[in-house]
Parts: structure tokens; sequence; C-alpha cells
């Protein structure tokens, strides 16, 4: 019964768990570029009363093995990279991803990764010179050969209606009306991860790198289709929503509510299988 009792403990304490992430899921429904995350759980050690092969007392082979568990822990949370919703701003410089990769951002702590595209156009401090900035003030980078380069820079002079990013990543600014004016700024970095429910959630929109998020890939204009991926394309004009569908989060909040409610009951009928223990009279 000591057992059941710290068992069932175990149980209350990854639903609370449970709870505490779904509820983020659910605070995080507007928010840009947000991917839901799910708890995983894994059952813990088992005690072996009998291994299977054992003799019993007729000495006939046991085929089955007599195992009592120890409950249960949160192990992992796996973020669902799924696209979210696309809506349509009409804005120039709100950007999204159609497939897999994220967008580059310079922060003081380095190169950090985004899928929320709603860039601000800004100035840079340096005469009439222009950029894109997120929310924060994290400038947009450009892509250089296999790495994220140096941020996107306009010039004074460009007219933001005159700024067009096709599906490739390409910058483009038109002046004038004549192709020939035409200037290539360069391409937007997206950058690939092999694992990317291995990145680590800093907060703000932003993902870095681990050793288990695999090796980062730039995406390459000339080729954006990757075998057994989705085609990841640069959309002008729209921004990615949230993924979190709130149905799913509520019932997944009842669920986990009706298992912690099941495993105090546990502790309760453990308690009183105690006392009834402690009160035996000879």
């Amino acid at each position: 019964m000591m057992r059941a009792l710290w068992s069932a403990a175990s149980g209350m304490l990854a639903q609370q768990s449970n709870i505490d992430i779904i509820s983020n899921n659910l605070s995080n429904v507007n928010t840009l570029g947000y991917k839901r995350v799910r708890a995983e759980f894994h059952d813990l050690f088992y005690a072996n009363m009998r291994v299977p092969g054992a003799l019993g007392v007729t000495e006939d082979q046991m085929q089955l093995p007599l195992q009592v568990g120890s409950g249960v822990r949160l192990t992992a949370t796996r973020r669902d990279f799924n696209m979210g919703i696309m809506e349509d701003t009409g804005k120039p410089f709100d950007l999204m991803l159609t497939g897999p990769g994220f967008f580059c951002v310079q922060t003081p702590q380095g190169v950090r990764y985004t899928r929320a595209g709603a860039f601000t156009y800004s100035p840079t401090g340096r005469g009439d010179e222009m950029g894109l900035y997120t929310p924060e003030g994290y400038p947009l980078l450009l892509a250089e050969g296999n790495l994220p380069g140096a941020p996107v820079l306009f010039p004074g002079d460009t007219d933001t209606e005159q700024v067009l990013i096709r599906y490739d990543g390409s910058i483009t600014t038109m002046h004038g009306g004549d192709p020939a004016n035409d200037r290539l700024l360069g391409n937007i970095a997206v950058v690939l991860f092999s694992n990317p429910s291995g990145l680590l959630d800093i907060g703000r929109n932003l993902y870095d790198e681990s050793a288990s998020s695999g090796e980062r890939t730039m995406l390459d204009p000339t080729n954006p289709v990757i075998p057994g991926q989705q085609p990841t394309e640069v959309m002008q004009g729209f921004i990615e929503g949230s993924n979190v569908a709130p149905v799913d989060e509520f019932v997944k909040m009842i669920v986990a509510q009706r298992a912690y409610e099941m495993n105090s009951k546990a502790i309760q009928a453990s308690d009183e299988m105690l006392q009834q223990a402690n009160n035996l009279r000879r």
C-alpha cells in the first residue's frame, strides 16, 4: 500500500505538469508562429516479484512475469512544428514560411531562429538606411553561402511599396517602374534542422540550436524542394499564426484533470486501507 501511495503521488505530479503545459498552449493561442507542446510520459521501474521461466510450487515453469510498477514521470516535451494558420495581411514586410524552416535574426547572444514573420521596417540609425526587425528589435538576416550573414538593409531612397520578396526569399527593390533599375539586395536566410523538436525555446518567439536539434542546413533558393518534405517558400504579405487547436487542448485538459482526480482517489483509498490495517485487533 505504501507503493500505491507513491505511485499515485507520481501520477498527480505528472498530471500537474501536463496541465501546466496545456495552459501554456492555450495562453499562446494568438501568438504568431507559436508551436504547441505535448507532454510525454514514461512509466518508472518495476519491482520484479517473479521473472518469466521461474519454477512454481509445482515445478512448472511460469510463462508470465509478476511485476508491480512504481508510477510515472514526465520525461520530455515535444513541440509540434506543423504549420499554423495562414493570415493574409497584405503588408509588404509580413512574411511566412509555407514549409519547414526558420528565419534567422541577430540577437546580442548570437543568431537565433523564429517562425514569427511580422517584421517592422525601421531606421538602422545610420543616415536614411532602413532595415527589417522583429518587434524586440532583432534584425532579420540575409544568407551568405551556407551561413546566416548580414542584416537586411534598404537604401534610404527605397519606397516600402516597391519591395518585392519572392518565394525563394530574394529581396528586390524596384525604382521608377523600370526593370533596369531593379536592385537585388540578397536572399533571406532560411535554415532547416533535421530534428526541430530538439531546438531550445528561449521565449520571444525565438529558438536556439542544441546538440539534439541536428545539423543546420541553409535552404538553397535554386533547389527549395527537399526530398520527403513539404516545399519551403517565403510568402510576402502573410503571417503564420499559432497551430494550437483550442478544442483539442480543452479535451486534453479534461482528461488530465480526471487523471489527477483518479490518482487522488487512489491515495485516499490506500490511506483508508492503511487505517484499517492499523486498527486491527487480536
